[in-house]
């Protein structure tokens, strides 16, 4: 893959720099068992009633070897038994958007590797669906920083304020100072305006993203490694809910998690409650 990766300087070699950086904690399943039990944790402070984390038992469990309670839902790709057992599809995957959107912005810690064989459904009350989830060997996290310029990047790419876009990504170091913002938010425009000015439920966040990376390459914009697992996994939950529902709306489902987030950690208040919070940690980590 370095070898590969060579022909495509500088973007391949972080690439596979990050892939190597995963795998080799991905195979140590101690890790994996840490993963889940952080993202339980997290679902039970969130008091969510829509996603279950089986039970781990760390008795049992080595860096070889995991062991998990057993799950008995059905696969999530299993449309017919799904259907049988009288679950709305378009609420499912309503579900799968949010729940994974909440894991980014509000747990900050994801399961990033939601391809179809690692989620299940519960359909013990099917108005009620709960999404059951395995294999947590990849785990991502995001800074602050980064969550916050996500959220402000997709708000104005959904309202196609590319200015606004160009303007994040300066203050964000992502593209060189030398870069012009006003050209490389018309580049933009030329790329994401035949995307975005289809119906909210028909465009395509994958097309949208490789139009970006493209434009990102185009400037040398410096590729973000931490937001490589980011990208993927939002490019599976993508095509899984368009399986699951080919009308499904991800940009609706999306934009009220991001305006209320942005609200509770950018308005003037929450924003001083958590400065104070984390002023707080940092004392008592110096023992004053």
């Amino acid at each position: 893959m370095y070898w590969a990766a060579n022909r495509f300087k500088p973007w391949g070699k972080k690439m596979v720099e990050e892939i190597e950086s995963t795998l080799a904690q991905e195979i140590n399943l101690l890790n994996e068992a840490a993963h889940a039990e952080k993202i339980k944790e997290h679902a039970q402070i969130r008091q969510s009633k829509k996603l279950f984390i089986p039970k781990l038992y760390w008795d049992y469990s080595t860096e070889r070897m995991l062991v998990l309670e057993r799950v008995y839902g059905i696969p999530i790709l299993n449309i017919s038994a799904l259907q049988q057992a009288g679950i709305s599809l378009a609420e499912l995957a309503h579900e799968c958007i949010e729940i994974f959107f909440e894991q980014i912005f509000y747990d900050n810690y994801f399961h990033a590797d939601l391809h179809p064989g690692n989620i299940f459904i519960d359909a013990t009350q099917p108005d009620k669906p709960v999404i059951e989830l395995v294999d947590f060997g990849i785990i991502g996290t995001l800074t602050f920083k980064d969550r916050r310029y996500i959220a402000q990047n997709i708000t104005a790419l959904i309202d196609k304020d590319f200015r606004q876009v160009a303007r994040l990504h300066k203050e964000a170091d992502w593209i060189p100072r030398h870069i012009p913002e006003i050209a490389f938010a018309h580049a933009l425009q030329r790329v994401c305006e035949p995307i975005l000015n289809k119906a909210l439920k028909d465009i395509s966040l994958a097309q949208l993203l490789l139009g970006l990376l493209q434009t990102a390459k185009n400037y040398d914009i410096q590729l973000q490694p931490q937001l490589l697992l980011l990208q993927k996994t939002l490019l599976n939950i993508e095509s899984l809910c368009r399986h699951l529902d080919a009308n499904v709306n991800m940009w609706a489902v999306i934009q009220p998690i991001l305006n209320t987030w942005l609200k509770q950690h950018l308005c003037p208040i929450p924003l001083l409650q958590r400065l104070i919070q984390e002023g707080w940690r940092w004392l008592k980590k110096q023992g004053i």
